[in-house]
This record gives C-alpha cells, structure tokens and sequence, in this order.
C-alpha cells in the first residue's frame, strides 16, 4: 500500500543499498543442498521465510523446527500473492512447478535471498513433478526434460554473467558467499522518491493523476505493471483521490476472489472519510446486478474471461481494471491484445497506462530477469513481418524446438498473444508433452513465424477402458475430447478412435484475417488423412459464433456444448470435430445426433443465457430431423388459424430445426431468428424476447403468428418480426 517503509531498522541486521534481490544455486543432493539452506538460515537470522516443495517437505527435524519458515506445498503457492519474504527456498528435489516458481519468486522482497536447491545434472534426472504432464499410458520416466534442460542452461549461463552463485556438492564454498551475516532487508532501500508526497515516485505520481482526472469523467481506464511495480499502491492512491474529491462517493472494489483485493479493502478501510463508502462485490455480482456506485475498481483482470470484462465496462463507465502482465498468474500480454481492442469498441476515449519502474527492488533486478529468462515471460524481439507471404508448412519436433532457443521464444510468445491464459507450465507442455505435434507457418525467404497449430494426439483407449471412462469409473490422465465425449456425450466409442485435437490455432495478428489459419488447418487435415489409423480431427473451446463460423467453415460438426461456464473463457466448451476414417465419420454423427435429441431439453436449464447468434449456428448445422404431415398440419394451423402456440412447442421445435436446416443462406442468416431461439431453445419468457417488450399478451401472440406465417411461406425470404408485422 502508498505508505514508506521505515527508516530505522533494526540494528542488528546489516543492510545493503542496492535493493536487489540475491540467487544461490545449491546442486547436489537432496540431504546435502538441505543443509546448506538450514546453515545459511540459522548463521545469518534469516526471517519471513518460505520452503517451497513439490510433494512432501523435507523430513530433517531442525529444518522443520525453524518457526521463521513457511513450509508452502507447491499447489498452495498463489496464497502467497501479495506477500513478502525476506528468503525462499525453492526445493526441486521431488519436483518443480513452473507456475509455483514465478509465483513465490515475486513475493521476493528487496535485499532477499532465493536458494534454488536442484540435483546434480539435473535435467537427466526424472522430475516427480511430471506426473501431472504424463498422460495415459506414459509414466514420468519416458517424457522427455527439455524443459529442465532449458532451466538449467539459464542457470549455467547466469552464473557466468555472475548473477547468482553457483555451489556445487564437493566444491569449496564460494568466495561469493561471504561468511558475514547475509543482508536481507529492504528498510534502507527506497524506489527514488517523487516531489509529491503521496506516491513513491514520479512515474507513480503521474499516472495516478491521469487515472483520477479519466474516473472523474466518468471513463474507464486499464492499469498493467509486471510483479513489484506499486499496482496494488497506485489502486490505493486512486482511491484516496477520488474520496479527496468526493468525500461521500461510493467505491466498488471487485476481484475474481475476495482474498485477492484483501490488502487493498484493508488499507482504505484505515485510511478512507468517514463519509465515504468502500464495498467489494465479486464480478459475478456486478453482472446478476447493477450495483450502486460511483466508481469501480477491479485488480487482477486478466483472470476475469474478456466478455465478463466487456460486460463490466458497458454497465459501469467509470471504472479502473487493473492486472498485471506476467504469464504465472494466468495472464499474458494476449489479454492486453485482446482487452485493448474491446475497450476501445465500446469506450474510444478509454486510458491505458503501465508502470515500468520497480518500487519492491531496484532496477536491473538479477532474480527478476532470470525468471523471466526460466519462463519465457517477456514477449520475444519483433520480427521484420514481410508484405507478400510465401508459405511454407512444416512439422517440429520438441527436440528440434529446444535446441533453437529464439524459435522457441518466438513460439511460446505467439502462443501467449493468442491466448491470454497462457501459463508458464505451458512451455513445459509444449517442449515435454507426450503425443504433442506442433506445425509451423513460416515466410520461406525470411523465416518469420506467421502462424502455428499445436496438436494433441488422443484416445485409442482399449474398450474395457473406454467403457469404464464411459461408465465414471476411471479418469485416466489427459485426453481432454476423447475423454469427454465418451463420458459426457454418452459414447464410449469416441474413447477407442485415434484422434488429433488442435489445442491452439494461433496467427500472428499483422496476417489474422488472411485466411493463414485455413491454409494452415486445410494442410493439417491433408496430413492427417495421409497418416494411417487417424480417425478424427477435434477441438475443444469457448463458446463464440465468431469462432463456431471458423471451424464450420472447415466443414466440422457440432460435437457437444458444455453445460458449465469454462474458466479462462466464460463460455461454455464447444467440441467440433471433422470424420476422416469410416469409424470416426460414425461416431461423430452419432455425436451430433445426440447432441441435437438433448437441445430441446438441455436448453431451458443449461444454455439460457447463452448468444442466441451462437446457437442459431448450432442448430443451422444439426439434422433437420423427422418433419411429418401432421407436424406441418399443425404448425400450418398456428400460422394461418388461431391454434394456441403454447399448445404446440413439440412441433414448433421440431419446425425450428427443420426449418434452419434446410433454410436458404439468406433466410437462416435473418437475426430474427433469435427470438424463437431464445423462446423455444433457451426457454426465455414472451416478455424477456426484446421485439415483444412492452405488449400485451394478445399482441405478442399475435406478431409471433405473423413470423411464423413469413417463415411458413414457401417463398420467404425475409421474415417479419422484427419489423412488427400485423395479422
């Protein structure tokens, strides 16, 4: 929060002025790098320490009798964000969560140690960790290391730069290493300070300004920093002049949990007017409801899908999203991509800002960069993009990959724009993954990445199995679609078939548009028919019509549609898929059929919410189904008699269906076709459908009648209920 730090500390601990945080890298064995840490903790008074390990903490009593350290198992490691250490110890013994390391390497504070404890040659070594990346049937000890192999030439590379110390098991303690008591405090280190006394810098002090003078306009703006930069302290000094200026508003703080704005709720409530009111509600909230207030400012946006967040910026304009930008909160620099652009559509004057100067250490920190360097968390060097694009598709294997560290941060870097959820164990899926194939899009002349898929081979389950999956009874690791099909799609058959699954499809954004991604897909499918045993293409992903028109415009079909809300998307997952085999081509029409048996009375429960658009695509690709006379008898009667309509939602559904199906492109296009979508699918009330709000329940019935009669006609082109047809 904005206030200093103290300016006596105590007096028996040494301080360093630099502010930069320090890196030991312990190697050898398990008992010995153990010790050392216990050595160095217990000579040097070390506190507000932290353990991180991957399975069980070390079992050596006087480790676990040390009250100044948090033994933190690696799963729990985000419930230290928003904390500070003054050392960490970061135990790869029994493994390394990449997500965990970039998370407990922030919390870091200036002047701290981190101790990286990692066996002798490492990356020949088998990491417990691995188990969550080995999907059936491998086992940890087939995967490949290149991840590991990665870390460790970082780290090689480093201690020749001399940014950290190297202490190998057998060789004499570093000179490096003094024997005097290591500095591990902050307190007499400061950021430079600002003119202004109520920032810690000037660059802090300038961009509070400019967010206060966009709230007070009633306009949103987007705050974004990398770890350690004051975002959570701008928020505060925000805050403070928005009461300055309002001492009676109303403050909406919002997060996706309510631990995450702890700190900040905590700091206003100390320091806020009396007249004034600070309330957190969670984003759900915010969207069931309008809430009351003046102003709202929400943290860590990235970890909120984007349409919840263009769903926030229409209902309160005056409001500040703020996030960080580092891929190990599940956030990345697709989210400014992608958030940018939705801003500006619906805000033109929306602000976005970014704090680059440190406040937790000083500038050039050595254990920031080199987290960066272990991640890939910094955007790869721009390429020259050429005009004229001469394509040329190719395979990589992951060993390929690893030995060309550019390419790799090239890849990984496209990867993270074009999904802002991208994570740093993702680069240890893409490099270690089993049964992963990547296919790259490059410019032949110039080399230039311009696109790639990366593909998940899955399923070829032996029947017994797919038949337990089907069942509930086993969940073997991986295998996202076959497994979901089998189970949630009742088929157990979709286990047994050998698929691809396109796990990302990525352009780079100068070439979206260009039809690079069909080209790109158009091969794979060639690929996959020409190799022998392939029995489908798949995907699975967040419920949009943008993206639902893609795949069918590559000819797949509609598979499933989840019933719960994906949490990087907000969506539920749609999985589409492309026969090739005569056993794939079976299995998923059966796929569909099913699907389009359950729409009618999935749809009420499940789907209510849902755009009507994305469902109209759905429907318009489902079988017409069985259309017999007496159907049409009594659909004929509801739009030419006076047939109740509520006395006929069997055929009227059935008519729906049959209707989009075998509809002209002109016709099934007609956004009308929403309010029967949403009446008879999602099971919306006459008086939610927005062409009928306002009338009477004669009048809705009766302009529903006249669309029916306009869809009815044999001849129909255009339909009436949006432009207030009359009987």
């Amino acid at each position: 929060m904005p206030s200093r730090p103290s300016s006596s500390p105590p007096s028996h601990v040494l301080h360093s002025p630099s502010g930069q945080r320090q890196i030991l890298w312990l190697e050898g064995s398990a008992d010995w790098t153990q010790e050392q840490a216990r050595r160095l903790s217990s000579q040097h008074h070390w506190q507000q320490g932290a353990w991180l390990f991957s399975a069980e903490p070390p079992h050596r009593p006087s480790l676990r009798e040390d009250q100044s350290l948090a033994w933190v198992p690696a799963k729990q490691a985000r419930q230290f964000l928003g904390q500070e250490l003054d050392w960490l110890v970061i135990d790869t013994h029994a493994g390394l969560m990449p997500d965990a390391l970039g998370v407990m390497a922030g919390t870091l504070k200036a002047g701290g140690w981190l101790l990286l404890l990692t066996p002798k040659d490492w990356a020949q070594q088998v990491d417990g960790d691995y188990r969550r990346l080995a999907a059936w049937p491998y086992q940890p000890e087939q995967l490949s290391h290149f991840f590991i192999a990665h870390c460790e030439q970082q780290l090689q590379q480093a201690a020749a730069r001399q940014e950290l110390i190297h202490w190998q098991q057998g060789q004499p303690r570093p000179t490096r290493l003094s024997a005097s008591p290591i500095d591990l405090s902050e307190t007499l280190w400061q950021p430079p300070p600002s003119e202004r006394q109520t920032s810690f810098t000037d660059e802090q002090a300038q961009v509070v300004q400019q967010l206060l003078a966009q709230l007070e306009q009633g306009q949103a703006a987007v705050l974004t920093a990398a770890r350690g930069r004051g975002k959570s302290a701008a928020l505060g000094l925000v805050a403070l002049g928005l009461f300055a200026q309002r001492p009676e508003g109303h403050l909406l703080v919002s997060a996706p949990s309510a631990a995450a704005a702890s700190e900040l709720l905590h700091w206003l409530d100390q320091h806020r007017p009396a007249s004034a009111t600070v309330r957190f509600v969670a984003p759900d909230a915010l969207l069931a409801e309008h809430q009351a207030g003046d102003w709202l400012l929400l943290d860590e946006a990235a970890a909120l899908p984007i349409a919840q967040l263009n769903q926030l910026i229409s209902r309160y304009p005056a409001s500040l999203y703020a996030t960080t930008l580092q891929g190990y909160e599940g956030s990345g620099r697709g989210f400014d991509l992608r958030f940018r652009a939705a801003l500006l559509a619906i805000q033109p004057q929306a602000l976005w800002l970014e704090l680059h100067q440190p406040l937790r250490w000083a500038e050039a920190d050595p254990l920031e960069g080199l987290i960066e360097r272990l991640l890939l968390l910094q955007p790869a060097p721009l390429q020259a993009m050429p005009v004229q694009i001469q394509p040329q598709i190719a395979w990589i294997t992951q060993a390929e990959l690893a030995a060309q560290p550019a390419l790799l941060h090239q890849v990984f870097s496209l990867l993270r724009l074009a999904h802002y959820r991208t994570r740093a164990e993702d680069l240890r899926q893409l490099l270690d993954g089993p049964d992963l194939k990547l296919a790259l899009l490059c410019d032949q002349p110039t080399g230039t990445l311009i696109g790639l898929a990366m593909i998940q081979q899955e399923g070829r389950f032996p029947a017994d199995l797919a038949d337990a999956i089907y069942l509930g009874q086993r969940r073997p690791q991986g295998h996202l679609l076959a497994q979901s099909l089998a189970f949630h799609a009742a088929m157990p058959a979709a286990a047994q078939l050998r698929w691809w699954r396109i796990q990302r499809l990525a352009i780079q954004p100068p070439y979206q548009g260009q039809r690079w991604g069909r080209q790109l897909m158009d091969w794979i499918q060639h690929q996959a028919a020409a190799t022998e045993g392939i029995d489908a293409l798949g995907s699975s992903f967040g419920a949009t019509a943008r993206l639902a028109r893609f795949w069918q415009a590559l000819g797949w079909q509609v598979l499933r549609l989840g019933m719960t809300q994906d949490l990087a998307s907000g969506e539920p997952p749609l999985q589409m898929g492309l026969g090739l085999s005569p056993a794939g081509q079976q299995c998923l029409a059966q796929c569909t059929a099913r699907f389009a048996e359950r729409l009618g009375d999935d749809g009420p429960v499940h789907y209510a919410a849902l755009d009507a658009e994305l469902l109209r695509l759905i429907l318009r690709q489902l079988p017409a189904g069985v259309w017999q006379a007496a159907d049409a008898a009594e659909i004929h009667a509801c739009a030419q008699g006076h047939r109740p309509l509520m006395m006929s939602l069997t055929a009227l559904r059935r008519w729906l269906c049959f209707r989009l199906a075998q509809a002209s492109d002109a016709v099934a296009q007609d956004p009308a076709w929403h309010s029967w979508i949403r009446w008879l699918i999602q099971g919306h009330s006459w008086d939610q459908l927005p062409e009928l709000q306002g009338l009477g329940r004669k009048a809705q019935e009766k302009k529903l009648r006249a669309s029916l009669r306009s869809f009815d006609a044999a001849t129909a082109t255009h339909l009436t209920l949006a432009r207030g047809a009359s009987d």
